[in-house]
């Protein structure tokens, strides 16, 4: 009891320790963190829940450690080889658990970990010692030996994938699936003696339950299952062993503790209106610039294949009012002419709504490229390559007929101040 009394001590000690340093670490944060502001809410700005576009975090990051302490317990079997399940047999002891742990994304994660320290078991009524090999018992009522556990456990966060990823929730439910070495050692000759049937596999299930207290503290109540075998105490051929375990415990996050959606890609209507705004422009500069895209445009065209649909790009003048007007704004990175997962996204949920609504609907597209980074003819392959991708996802993956499908322009544009939001898409209504 007095260790027992001394190890809980030094394990609150360093809970508190952990905790405080953990709150501390809340008053780093800038509350102007773009990527913090994000992912408070799981909903996007039409109340729906977020379940996918998440950035993933470099390697060295979303790393944990983790120490509980709890109880745990064996409950074998009293008939024939040691079969069936005896309550009577079980003796609650104290352990220890020190975990690492690694998440992926904010749903997949793994843990790996060492647990153990002292297990009892009462022999059950009518058994003889030496089915005990690992045993000294004075009354011949109970068995004690040393014991670790070496464990590995796939994660899932039944919460994050349910009802989103927010980094500022307060409980999470994370059941798992574990695997690993169950290791016993004599009281007398130790926990590595070359004693029979000393170790066994132990497979099971158990479910880790989080409460935040900081960004990177959270307290877990672990709870554990595992099966094993029985070879471990009966010099016979039967029977299985379960395991039990509770723990109460303390897991600290390195480095990057929380997730992002995608920074600079979700630009809202009203970002894009507030750009547009600051954007100074020169008429005379702009309708030149106008006649010479459509010079290009009609050359391009006589080139297109049969049954593609390009019409000459309206005033290049009104492209901000289109931005601001159009039915959806695809938004590309850097010269990149694919749609990242967040933009596929936005798509899908436009392009299901329009045909459920009206299935003959005819999308009208313009491709954009940024006319600040790049060449020439790279900026023209790039608006092109955007608008016509998007044909061929409208006419592929949703069954669009071809004819539904206008190309208004593909452009070269520098009318925002930020590039960005000329990297783009355009579906419009006409």
């Amino acid at each position: 009891m007095n260790v027992f009394c001394k190890s809980l001590s030094v394990f609150v000690l360093l809970l508190m320790l952990f905790v405080g340093n953990g709150i501390a670490d809340d008053f780093k944060i800038s509350t102007e963190d773009e990527d913090i502001e994000l992912i408070n809410t799981n909903r996007d700005e039409n109340g729906k829940i977020i379940r996918t576009g998440y950035l993933t975090n470099p390697w060295y990051s979303n790393w944990s450690i983790g120490a509980s302490f709890g109880i745990q317990t064996l409950m074998s079997g009293t008939g024939e080889h040691n079969t069936g399940l005896d309550i009577h047999t079980a003796r609650i002891t104290p352990m220890f658990d020190i975990t690492l742990a690694k998440w992926f994304t904010p749903v997949i994660g793994v843990r790996g970990g060492l647990s153990g320290w002292k297990m009892e078991e009462s022999f059950p009524e009518g058994w003889e010692g030496n089915h005990y090999p690992l045993a000294r018992s004075d009354d011949r009522s109970v068995t004690y030996f040393s014991e670790f556990h070496v464990h590995g456990e796939a994660m899932w966060n039944v919460i994050n994938s349910i009802w989103g990823y927010k980094a500022n929730r307060f409980y999470n439910f994370i059941p798992y699936a574990h695997f690993g070495l169950f290791q016993l050692g004599h009281p007398d000759e130790g926990m590595f003696a070359k004693v029979r049937r000393d170790r066994e596999f132990m497979v099971g299930l158990g479910a880790y339950n989080t409460f935040r207290i900081s960004n990177s503290i959270v307290i877990g109540l672990d709870l554990r299952w595992g099966n094993i075998s029985g070879r471990y105490h009966d010099e016979s051929n039967g029977g299985r062993v379960n395991y039990y375990s509770a723990t109460l415990g303390v897991a600290y996050t390195l480095e990057k503790w929380y997730w992002a959606r995608s920074k600079g890609l979700e630009i809202s209507r009203d970002r894009a209106i507030a750009a547009a705004n600051r954007s100074l422009a020169d008429a005379d500069r702009l309708r030149a610039e106008n006649e010479a895209l459509k010079v290009l445009i009609n050359e391009l065209n006589s080139r297109e294949p049969e049954g593609v649909k390009v019409v000459e790009a309206v005033a290049a003048t009104s492209f901000q009012e289109r931005v601001m007007n159009a039915d959806l704004v695809l938004y590309y990175e850097i010269n990149i002419s694919k749609l990242n997962f967040t933009e596929r996204h936005h798509l899908d949920e436009f392009v299901k709504e329009t045909l459920d609504r009206d299935p003959e609907h005819i999308f009208y597209l313009t491709g954009s490229a940024d006319k600040g980074t790049g060449t020439f003819e790279i900026n023209t392959r790039l608006s092109r390559e955007r608008a016509f991708g998007i044909r061929e996802i409208l006419m592929n993956e949703y069954k669009v007929p071809e004819e539904q499908i206008v190309i208004k322009a593909t452009i070269i544009s520098d009318k925002h101040e930020d590039g960005a939001l000329d990297r783009c898409v355009l579906i419009e209504k006409e």
